[in-house]
């Protein structure tokens, strides 16, 4: 499986949280699933469907649990609590207050979307400051969900906070047995009509992937 939230560590770290004593869940042994990665073509039998989904069916699991080693960080470390104050009284300045990007969500459920967000909105609340928000909960949204997040990815992976950034940037990465389940159930109630031309735009878009003139011209 490969995740996002995975990776490599990195030496140059540059920021206050890398001695806390968590990390994130090893991968789950791969299963043996028969088939073609290339085509995305499932053997046809039950076994191997039932494999596939249990296989999608971990990696959920396992988002679930490394996003909750990040709502941990964020919720409980008194550093980054610290430092989300100093953005809220202006103390320090969020890169992303400046920022016109779209809001990434690393979390894998609803629930813990909604006890990132409380915890952040409790912080503005509780933090004594002569700051007024035109729109408090924008705040959350566009400049504290992305620092705690990205804060919280360097102290869990101790990675730097550009590595983090970068991490952050990437979005939640999906295993190719999820791809394949969605794919699976988006046609299963499709009607012949349509499944044959879901079919042929497919094959014309493979054949102009193999087309080195359309390549050339990308």
């Amino acid at each position: 499986m490969v995740y996002c939230l995975q990776m490599p560590l990195d030496t140059d770290e540059d920021h206050s949280y890398n001695k806390r004593p968590c990390s994130f869940l090893p991968k789950e042994s791969e299963s043996h699933v028969t088939m073609d990665k290339e085509d995305g073509s499932l053997d046809g039998e039950n076994a191997s469907f039932k494999m596939l989904e249990e296989r999608a069916q971990q990696a959920q699991h396992h988002r679930r649990l490394t996003s909750g080693l990040l709502i941990d960080c964020i919720t409980q470390d008194k550093g980054l609590l610290q430092h989300l104050e100093a953005i809220v009284t202006g103390q320090v300045k969020s890169p992303w207050a400046k920022k016109d990007e779209r809001v990434i969500i690393l979390f894998e459920d609803d629930d813990q979307v909604d006890r990132v967000l409380s915890f952040l909105s409790q912080v503005v609340e509780k933090t004594q400051t002569e700051r007024r928000f035109t729109d408090e909960v924008a705040f959350v949204m566009d400049v504290l969900l992305p620092e705690a997040t990205v804060h919280a990815l360097a102290a869990v992976l101790s990675v730097s906070l550009e590595r983090a950034k970068e991490t952050y940037k990437c979005g939640p990465e999906y295993d190719w047995s999820e791809m394949e389940l969605c794919s699976h159930y988006l046609t299963k109630n499709l009607s012949e009509e349509a499944h044959q031309r879901l079919k042929n735009s497919s094959e014309r878009f493979r054949r102009a992937l193999d087309s080195e003139e359309f390549l050339n011209r990308l």
